[in-house]
């Protein structure tokens, strides 16, 4: 209802990503975590807003979060090596 799209669906990409963003700011809000910690982040998503004070107690999730965190880190990495390339005017003819 928040973001306006009724006919959001999980199986298309394009609003999955919507509601990833759409909950990761909203978890910043509430809970004052940044966006950038993948961490915290992915705590959040998993036990939810209200659950995310008792997570330190909960072995399983905290794992979990780690391989969020270690993917994030991956990926961000790939990012900073492959920016200058993405940052070019590029066009394809088909």
């Amino acid at each position: 209802k928040e973001t306006g799209n009724k006919l959001a669906v999980r199986s298309r990409f394009k609003d999955s990503v919507d509601f990833i963003g759409w909950y990761t700011n909203k978890s910043s809000n509430i809970l004052n975590i940044s966006k950038s910690d993948a961490f915290k982040q992915y705590i959040a998503y998993h036990e939810g807003w209200g659950g995310f004070k008792n997570y330190k107690d909960n072995k399983k999730v905290i794992n979990l979060a780690k391989r969020v965190e270690k993917q994030s880190n991956d990926y961000k990495n790939q990012l900073k090596e492959c920016r200058s390339s993405l940052s070019k005017k590029k066009y394809i003819i088909f």
